[in-house]
């Protein structure tokens, strides 16, 4: 028994995005669910996408940061993240992203520096 039919989900995705008006949106919207039904490629795709994009938002570039820690692809993962937290200093995922990289590269006392609860950032 299939549980999702991604080929299905994959056509109404580009469909969407063929109609829409605002098409990073669509690729935003189409890689969260691609992600959520557990089709981690597929999300990959319209993540690198929306990612490839003039003034891509600072979620799709950590949600694809994500997909490439996931995949131990740590340099693209801490390329993304620093995309993303140029745009967006404070991005939630993309600051979380960067600290799981930096702890897990052994760099724990820059992950201290950046909590928010480090006396220092008061």
């Amino acid at each position: 028994m299939v549980r999702y039919d991604y080929a299905s989900a994959e056509r109404c995705f580009e469909k969407a995005f063929r109609v829409a008006p605002w098409k990073m949106d669509v690729l935003i919207s189409a890689g969260q669910r691609s992600y959520e039904f557990g089709s981690h490629e597929l999300a990959r795709r319209y993540f690198a996408e929306a990612a490839e994009q003039n003034g891509s938002p600072a979620e799709a570039l950590a949600r694809l940061a994500e997909l490439c820690e996931r995949e131990h692809r740590l340099e693209d993962a801490a390329a993304l993240v620093d995309r993303a937290l140029s745009s967006n200093p404070i991005h939630p995922s993309a600051s979380l992203a960067r600290a799981r990289l930096d702890r897990g590269a052994g760099r724990l006392a820059e992950v201290e520096q950046r909590s928010p609860w480090h006396p220092g950032r008061r």
